[in-house]
């Protein structure tokens, strides 16, 4: 695989020569039967994405990227794999390219912000949470999220409590990747005190009291915190899944 990096006024530019790119652009402009090819190749990216597997995603967005160099979002979703993979400045190229190709939404502006606010810049955090905003957060949960982020970037206290709070939440990540969900707990808890708007840390924090404290009641608390600041499906569908097992488990009593 060989990959050449070239940046030009804070723009990123990328050709990768990867085996297989010849092939799926053969497939990707030969009729239907090329655009379910693409897709099959998409959705393995995805499904590497959230299972963790960020160095396979990347790799796969790649591949993508550079069949089909003009899709609109692809940069937007490689961008996501390089936060997951805590490459900020890169995640922050990429999607100032598809800013610069397709347009300024709402989406691009909360990506940039939330890209900049993970790397630990707090200005220019809130300068794209504030053109977000303005653009119209798409619901409650959003304008919750973009608001609350704002008053943490306004304050270096706060900020550098959030700071920490992201630094606890991966190191949760980590304890529970090796089974250790006391521990991984334990550092979900310290986060959510510390930075509230990050609603993945509610979610497993949550996860954690359903699937192995099986601590119904406050499985539910942490998902519906969580679901103060995003309408995910995700975390919508773990408080039902939650809700039914509480309901079987008072059955059975």
């Amino acid at each position: 695989m060989k990959q050449v990096i070239h940046e030009k006024d804070g723009r990123y530019k990328r050709w990768v020569n990867f085996p297989g790119v010849a092939i799926i652009r053969i497939f990707l402009y030969t009729g239907i039967m090329g655009m379910l090819f693409y897709k099959w190749h998409q959705r393995k990216a995805f499904n590497y994405f959230v299972s963790g597997k960020y160095d396979k995603a990347e790799s796969s967005f790649l591949r993508l990227l550079e069949a089909d160099p003009n899709k609109v979002g692809m940069r937007h979703n490689l961008a996501l794999v390089k936060l997951a993979l805590e490459k900020h400045g890169e995640a922050v190229k990429l999607l100032l390219d598809e800013l610069d190709r397709f347009g300024g939404v709402y989406p691009r502006y909360r990506a940039l912000g939330d890209s900049f606010y993970l790397w630990g810049k707090a200005a220019e955090a809130a300068g794209w949470y504030r053109k977000a905003l303005e653009e119209g957060a798409p619901s409650k949960e959003d304008r919750s999220f973009l608001e609350k982020r704002l008053e943490i970037c306004g304050n270096d206290q706060t900020f550098a409590d959030a700071m920490e709070g992201i630094r606890l939440f991966n190191e949760g990540n980590k304890a529970l990747q090796k089974g250790d969900s006391p521990a991984a707990a334990e550092s979900y808890r310290k986060s959510a005190e510390l930075d509230p708007t990050n609603f993945m840390t509610r979610n497993n924090l949550g996860s954690i009291y359903m699937n192995y404290e099986k601590d119904y009641p406050q499985a539910a608390e942490e998902f519906q915190a969580a679901l103060e600041y995003s309408d995910l499906p995700l975390i919508q569908k773990n408080l039902q899944m939650c809700r039914d097992e509480e309901r079987k488990h008072h059955e059975k009593d």
